[in-house]
């Protein structure tokens, strides 16, 4: 039997858009834990529906067969609260080791008592501005509090690497904000740090997500495009300074 295919692996960019989609609601479940094949699953509400069809699209263009389909979810409770039976974009891979490699890495398995793995955060995880473009466009909002990223199925200690890295990767200053007694977000709340954070991803965030970036301007007036995003200029200029 010829072994797994680990091809993608290979490819920077379809790794950085697997880890922007596993630090929101994407899964990956064995689909033969004997061999170490894995497969990739993300479902998001049809206002992202745009979004799943990119990733799926890289993903294929990066070597990794990826299928999109709608498909209708039960009621379900998410977070606390509850969810009633709805049309989702769902988007999935093939199986492959390259894939398992990656379940090994990010989850401990049996981690509760009905047999659930705990999803975590890798140590060796590199943040790059793509990753974190995708990890908004699934799991990050916009407002008047900020930029802010649902870390709540992270552990606090997850939460305190991920916030190290955007510091030391990025110079950008984050903090957490706990939900409940051990559920946290990450949050930009700086205005400074919000105009970096969007000067670095912006590029790579999928238009039907840019609204999560539209309450971010420079401090100076006329700093911007008539359509509320920076020229290549302005964006290298904020990040050199």
């Amino acid at each position: 039997m010829a072994p797994p295919t680990r091809v993608w692996l290979s490819t920077p960019r379809g790794r950085r858009i697997i880890e922007g989609c596993l630090l929101g609601d994407a899964s990956i479940s064995w689909t033969s834990q004997h061999l170490g094949t894995a497969m990739l699953d993300m479902n998001q509400s049809m206002v992202r529906a745009s979004w799943a069809n990119r990733v799926a699209a890289i993903l294929n263009e990066e070597g990794l067969r990826c299928s999109a389909a709608n498909q209708w979810k039960g009621r379900s409770v998410i977070r606390g609260t509850v969810v009633e039976r709805r049309e989702v974009r769902r988007i999935w891979t093939i199986s492959t080791a390259s894939l398992g490699d990656l379940r090994a890495k990010w989850y401990v398995e049996d981690y509760f008592p009905d047999g659930r793995a705990l999803k975590i955060i890798p140590r060796d995880l590199e943040l790059h501005p793509e990753t974190i473009a995708h990890w908004l466009c699934g799991d990050g909002a916009g407002g008047a509090r900020g930029i802010r990223f649902a870390t709540n199925c992270f552990s606090e200690g997850d939460v305190d690497f991920l916030i190290t890295e955007l510091q030391q990767r990025f110079e950008i200053k984050a903090s957490k904000e706990r939900q409940r007694e051990r559920e946290f977000l990450i949050c930009v709340r700086r205005k400074n740090m919000q105009v970096r954070l969007k000067a670095l991803i912006e590029p790579y965030v999928d238009p039907s997500c840019l609204y999560k970036l539209e309450d971010v301007r420079p401090a100076e007036p006329g700093g911007m495009k008539p359509n509320g995003h920076w020229s290549e200029r302005q964006r290298i200029a904020i990040l050199a300074g």
